[in-house]
């Protein structure tokens, strides 16, 4: 949920929008797979005519994130594209293509993943500078922020604030680390990604550094 502080209202991206340029990504439903395989010792076998799986894993001829397809003599390869959903029956789970992930990958439908932010920010003593486009957790409760609540500024007259749903997701850049947020536990580091010097927050302005939006 997002409200404005001081006025207007706010804006979330949610599952199958395009997220920045507002354009809509269509669903493809793929045929239903079996699981996640881990093709690094093996592939699946003996196989049905038209099964499927997601590589979790690259080896044996298969790359991670594709799916393959046994046509009764070989694989047939697909590469996910924004839009592509499928059930995963020995999960019972809907899983989805992913833009929002970082790296690009599959994820179950009910996680949520927010917009890249730039910082866990300590506003103990204050608030950020009133930059267009930049977005924080707020680490405390304290000038007009609430603990855990995302902040984006409109860059004139105040910050567009988000109230994490139980199991979303978010990248913060300059730590270069990966939350999730509980509802009991509020957010956590979740896994780490890249190696090397954290870039710029600076890039945040001219649109440089969220994900991919189509």
């Amino acid at each position: 949920m997002n409200r404005l502080i001081s006025s207007g209202s706010g804006r979330r991206g949610t599952f199958g929008s395009g997220g920045g340029s507002g354009s809509n990504i269509n669903l493809q439903w793929l045929p239903a797979v079996v699981t996640l395989w881990d093709a690094t010792t093996s592939l699946p076998g003996p196989t049905a005519i038209g099964e499927s799986y997601i590589a979790s894993a690259t080896g044996n001829g298969w790359i991670i994130n594709r799916v393959y397809t046994w046509n009764g003599s070989t694989w047939s390869e697909h590469i996910p594209v924004p839009g592509d959903v499928t059930f995963v029956i020995q999960l019972e789970q809907v899983w989805y293509w992913s833009l929002y992930a970082y790296p690009d990958r599959w994820v179950p439908a009910d996680n949520i993943y927010l917009r890249p932010v730039i910082v866990v920010y300590d506003n103990t003593s204050g608030l950020p500078s009133n930059i267009w486009g930049s977005r924080y957790i707020a680490k405390v409760t304290a000038h007009g922020w609430t603990t855990d609540r995302i902040y984006e500024s409109d860059g004139i007259i105040g910050w567009i604030e988000t109230i994490p749903d139980d199991g979303s997701q978010v990248w913060a850049v300059n730590t270069r680390k990966h939350y999730l947020f509980t509802s009991g536990g509020g957010w956590q580091e979740n896994v780490y990604y890249g190696t090397g010097a954290a870039p710029s927050a600076a890039g945040l302005v001219d649109g440089t550094l969220f994900f991919k939006y189509v």
